[in-house]
């Protein structure tokens, strides 16, 4: 900080510790507190030296990025294809047209063809930018969802078809329930962002039902003859909140496992990628290193064998030779 140039200074064959000496050119000693810089030597710069000696790396949630963008590119070109084909199965088996919801269905379209680009793999994604996408594709789709069912029943009110209705509404409370599941378990997230998204989904259908009374009350006086309405509606706000508390707690189970796993697979600086073979003394696990991006083989060896001063001594030479060699073919 006083403008002098440092170089480290330990003893031969030992890492620095958490308080370390370093001496300036001028051979004046200065002692850096490590543990107190933590991972950035002054404030709003980043000093890798501590994060390297401690093989700290990524946080498991960075690793789980692949997968979730991969996840959220999956389901959006599954409800692509769902509202690319709604229209066409609504003409050909319904033999009806409602130019509002085919609107909708080409506007839904767009925009998941614009997410399903965005989440192209040759793009990079920080969490935050996945979080937004997922959240703005699961209430995209709910939004389109609702505005369908909305028309749906509202047609079959105006005709006062309160069978057709109540089949328009189970259908509605179906659809919203496999939102709940998508969205709840297949992407990786812990339980609150679980639960601030599949939460709000569940009351959708109630909610759209709502908005057709409230807007079209004449039309909905003839659904009177729905037998014990309010039973069944009771039954499936039921089924769908217990869906959404389930979602939401076994997004979090499944979560805290799969950090258990990455913590487990993580070997100093390196992330083991899976087991290429084994012997005697050990195994070889094709490897990562988390900082510099590079795949390798890590062998380890087996307990028994490091309480064998031979094996190890072995080993030792192994490692030394394996160091000695150097050509492009050669991991």
């Amino acid at each position: 900080r006083r403008g002098r140039p440092l170089r480290l200074w330990e003893p031969a064959g030992r890492a620095p510790d958490a308080r370390t000496t370093l001496r300036g050119l001028d051979g004046l000693p200065e002692t850096v507190d490590f543990a107190a810089l933590g991972a950035s030597g002054r404030s709003g710069e980043f000093a890798p030296g501590p994060v390297i000696a401690g093989g700290r790396g990524p946080s498991p949630t960075a690793e789980f990025l692949p997968l979730a963008r991969t996840r959220l590119r999956a389901l959006a070109i599954l409800y692509l294809s769902i509202f690319a084909i709604l229209p066409i199965w609504r003409l050909v088996v319904s033999r009806e047209t409602d130019g509002t919801t085919t609107v909708v269905n080409v506007l839904a379209v767009a925009a998941l063809g614009a997410v399903v680009a965005l989440l192209s793999p040759r793009r990079l994604h920080a969490a935050s930018q996945l979080r937004a996408l997922e959240f703005g594709m699961v209430w995209l789709i709910a939004g389109v969802v609702a505005v369908i069912y909305y028309r749906a029943i509202l047609r079959y009110a105006l005709r006062a078809d309160a069978t057709s209705a109540q089949l328009v509404m189970k259908n509605f409370v179906l659809y919203v329930a496999v939102l709940i599941i998508t969205f709840g378990l297949v992407t990786p997230k812990g339980r609150l962002r679980a639960a601030l998204i599949v939460g709000p989904l569940a009351p959708l259908p109630f909610a759209t039902l709502l908005a057709v009374s409230l807007t079209h009350p004449e039309a909905m006086a003839g659904l009177a003859r729905w037998t014990t309405p309010l039973a069944q509606l009771s039954f499936d706000a039921l089924f769908l909140l217990i869906l959404a508390i389930g979602s939401a707690s076994q997004a979090g189970a499944f979560h805290r496992l799969r950090r258990e796993v990455a913590e487990a697979r993580r070997l100093g600086p390196y992330r083991l990628l899976g087991r290429i073979g084994g012997g005697g003394m050990g195994e070889v696990h094709l490897a990562e290193h988390r900082l510099l991006k590079r795949p390798c083989a890590v062998k380890l060896i087996r307990p028994e064998a490091v309480a064998d001063p031979g094996a190890l001594a072995r080993f030792e030479r192994e490692v030394q030779i394996t160091a000695a060699l150097t050509h492009p073919n050669i991991v």
